[in-house]
């Protein structure tokens, strides 16, 4: 069976990158790396620092030069001339999963069978750039993967496939992904390149009402939580899919100012630390809790040498 040519656009070493490129169906022949888009110059310049101190580089540009795969970086601006650099490739598909923006029309044309993406929900639900937050949001367990052609809308192209599961309670984005990235979404989008000329297309309803799910700007952050309305396994279950990158609750000061709690387990009492507000962090003895309505979960501190770095240069 003839291999597929494929570029495939993502936001630096996600999980779909080695699935990819271990298929034996598939050539990736060019990797477009967008990670430079979505961070700050002082976030940057934070992880060079980090990078040289742990002597780590820049890992997917590592494994692109170790597979003889072209790597390449995108941003908003480059556009126009990276579609036409692109279009040289004469590939027979563009995968793309993670992206910062929307593409311009100039890439519809780039390859043979156009552009399809992983998208993590089951279109047309959860539209845009983060759908695992409007997951742990909504309190729901049901989490689905899709891979569908991109058209000039926000994830509004024909459907191609569809898969979920059931979210275990409690668990964190990380697993999350792991399953739905890594292992349903990968399998997806390879079924999806290797039957592209004869894959199913399922037009989504362009007046269909649905949840979008929109980039968190990071000064709302603390507004999510309905500490008088969510029992305690419903916020322990949020902070665990959200507490490595959502400053939804109050962050360790002093001494431990830049580091970040980890979520331990919860309990259920209406008696214990009754005289604390829900949302409240506080000490007691040597240990730290956040107090809920009916209860309160235990917290941990961990020591994160990136979170040091940003915090200290960014003062």
């Amino acid at each position: 069976m003839k291999e597929k040519k494929i570029i495939l656009i993502t936001t630096g070493l996600t999980r779909v990158v080695e699935p990819l490129i271990h298929d034996k169906e598939i050539d990736v022949v060019a990797i477009v790396d967008c990670s430079i888009e979505v961070k700050s110059r002082v976030y940057r310049i934070l992880l060079l620092i980090k990078n040289l101190l742990l002597g780590r580089n820049n890992r997917l540009k590592t494994i692109c030069n170790d597979f003889s795969i072209d790597y390449l970086v995108l941003d908003k601006n480059s556009q126009s001339h990276m579609s036409e650099k692109l279009a040289q490739y004469e590939s027979d598909l563009i995968c793309v999963y993670s992206m910062p923006f929307l593409l311009s029309e100039r890439f519809l044309s780039v390859s043979q069978f156009g552009i399809i993406n992983l998208h993590p929900s089951k279109l047309p639900q959860y539209r845009g750039p983060n759908p695992f937050f409007q997951l742990y949001l909504n309190n729901d367990h049901s989490c689905w993967v899709t891979v569908h052609f991109i058209d000039k809308g926000e994830d509004t192209g024909d459907i191609i496939y569809q898969e979920g599961f059931v979210v275990t309670r409690g668990a964190t984005s990380d697993e999350v992904n792991d399953i739905a990235i890594g292992r349903l979404g990968s399998s997806l989008l390879i079924k999806a390149i290797r039957n592209i000329e004869k894959c199913p297309r399922i037009k989504q309803s362009p007046s269909e009402l649905t949840t979008r799910a929109p980039r968190i700007n990071r000064l709302e952050h603390k507004k999510f939580v309905r500490w008088d309305d969510w029992g305690v396994e419903r916020v322990w279950h949020f902070l665990r899919g959200t507490h490595t990158w959502l400053d939804a609750i109050e962050q360790p000061t002093g001494f431990y100012k830049y580091q970040r709690w980890t979520i331990g387990d919860y309990v259920i009492s209406s008696r214990d630390f009754s005289n604390f507000a829900p949302g409240v962090v506080f000490q007691y003895g040597k240990k730290y809790y956040l107090k809920c309505s009916d209860g309160y979960i235990n917290l941990d501190l961990k020591f994160s040498l990136k979170q040091l770095l940003i915090g200290f240069f960014s003062q």
